[in-house]
């Protein structure tokens, strides 16, 4: 081998190094912003089915607690929602979390949580209010249903701003992005 061929080389693998480390680092850039943009997406599609959801069922349960529709109309619809939500906690169980954001998710968590006992509360009160033989089974079941419509009130508001949290999340990660 000539010298310039060996030149040659020493430049070509040189290249070569700078050229993978700029790839690497580039990489490393992009993927803070990704990830964060990705937790951004599934927590803002749970949140969004969450709240379709909950809004259906909360108006339903508005009006057995009005007491314009029969609380035993309830119990499915309820129920349905109530396994829905349980669908959506394991969901967020499953998501993938970039640094920063593991409080966000279990806040998720808990009102998803809150949100089933809300229902089940619902559930409780609607068929103590359906098969209610005395004046203190069907105060029971009002109690019941009010506390649980107030509570999904709450976690509807609560799961959006979870939802507005990730968002601030990655928009941070775009702002700062890691070395």
């Amino acid at each position: 081998m000539e010298v310039l061929e060996i030149i040659a080389l020493v430049f070509f693998v040189v290249i070569a190094a700078a050229l993978f480390i700029t790839i690497r680092r580039t990489n490393r850039l992009v993927a803070g912003p990704r990830e964060a943009d990705g937790f951004r997406d599934a927590v803002a599609d749970i949140a969004n089915r969450t709240q379709v959801s909950l809004d259906l069922v909360a108006g339903r349960i508005d009006q057995v607690r009005r007491q314009t529709l029969d609380p035993g109309l309830i119990v499915e619809d309820v129920a349905s929602t109530r396994a829905a939500v349980h669908g959506y906690a394991e969901e967020a169980a499953a998501l993938q979390v970039p640094g920063g954001s593991e409080s966000i998710r279990e806040a998720l968590l808990g009102e998803l949580g809150r949100a089933e006992r809300a229902l089940e509360s619902v559930e409780h009160g609607s068929t103590l209010l359906a098969a209610a033989g005395h004046e203190l089974a069907a105060s029971e079941g009002q109690i019941s249903i009010k506390r649980g419509y107030l509570n999904v009130l709450h976690v509807r508001e609560a799961v959006q701003k979870q939802a507005a949290a990730a968002g601030e999340l990655a928009a941070q990660a775009r702002r700062r992005p890691r070395m």
